[in-house]
């Protein structure tokens, strides 16, 4: 896909919401979120799972993804009540994140053959500034998916 359409995928709906909807948090606000965070957690997962080399990222990535989702789930559905008691919600949705794009930045680095600490962090910024980084490393993900699919014999010969 190109990377175009994955930032307006990802950003237009909380934007669409935001401008249409009163200054409030309401409900459609906190769903336009949730939809713009599940398709960045999309994203995210689809950087780890684009080569075959990086299985050794993908149990630790997914345990992190799903442990995000359930952590993510309360926090969406309260209207601020509690807020002392989402503190450690929420800190602890902050590190699963930045686990899921350290893991999707290693991947990345490791599937382009460039596994060092300077290209990992690099790549790990990138996708945290998403808006700016899906310009700039959706176009290195499709050159990889071409060059895997061109390296792999078709299953249907």
């Amino acid at each position: 896909m190109p990377h175009w359409q994955i930032f307006l995928l990802i950003l237009s709906v909380p934007m669409i919401v935001a401008i249409v909807d009163d200054p409030e948090p309401t409900a459609a606000k906190r769903i336009a979120n949730a939809i713009a965070f599940f398709l960045f957690l999309f994203w995210v997962t689809s950087i780890v799972f684009i080569s075959n080399d990086t299985r050794r990222y993908r149990t630790i990535f997914l345990t992190a993804v799903i442990a995000l989702v359930i952590v993510y789930i309360p926090l969406t559905m309260d209207n601020g009540d509690n807020e002392p008691a989402n503190v450690p919600l929420t800190i602890l949705g902050f590190l699963l994140v930045g686990l899921c794009i350290w893991m999707a930045g290693k991947a990345l680095s490791s599937a382009e053959s460039k596994p060092d600490f300077k290209e990992s962090l690099l790549n790990a910024l990138l996708i945290f500034i998403h808006p700016i980084g899906i310009w700039i490393i959706q176009p290195r993900i499709n050159k990889l998916v071409a060059r895997k699919q061109v390296d792999e014999p078709s299953e249907n010969n």
